[in-house]
């Protein structure tokens, strides 16, 4: 964000519905949202659609290989990422992860 702005992080656990509901895909089960908004000047619109290709560049300079690295990390472990932007108002990236719960250890004695 060249001029300064505001950077918020959100994260929850969100069940099959919401995960959905944020996603537009069919997740099944729980996941965990991870969510990063900016105030910034936004992702232009022609960038837009090819942000996590490899070597997609988002601003100048960059090399453009950690988008695709984070959206490859994302999907291998069956969830998803998804960005919305608008010029002037902000970029929000959301990511949605499996949620993993440990089983309880069981103890004999």
């Amino acid at each position: 964000m060249p001029n300064g702005g505001d950077l918020l992080f959100r994260v929850a656990n969100v069940d099959e519905t919401a995960a959905r509901s944020i996603s537009g895909l069919c997740l099944a089960g729980d996941h965990v949202l991870i969510e990063v908004t900016d105030s910034g000047v936004a992702i232009p619109p022609a960038r837009l659609k090819h942000i996590f290709d490899p070597f997609a560049l988002t601003k100048d300079p960059g090399c453009g290989f950690g988008l695709a690295k984070v959206n490859w990390t994302i999907n291998d472990t069956g969830g998803h990422i998804g960005v919305k932007s608008e010029v002037a108002k902000g970029t929000t990236f959301s990511a949605l992860v499996p949620r993993y719960v440990a089983e309880q250890a069981t103890h004999s004695s």
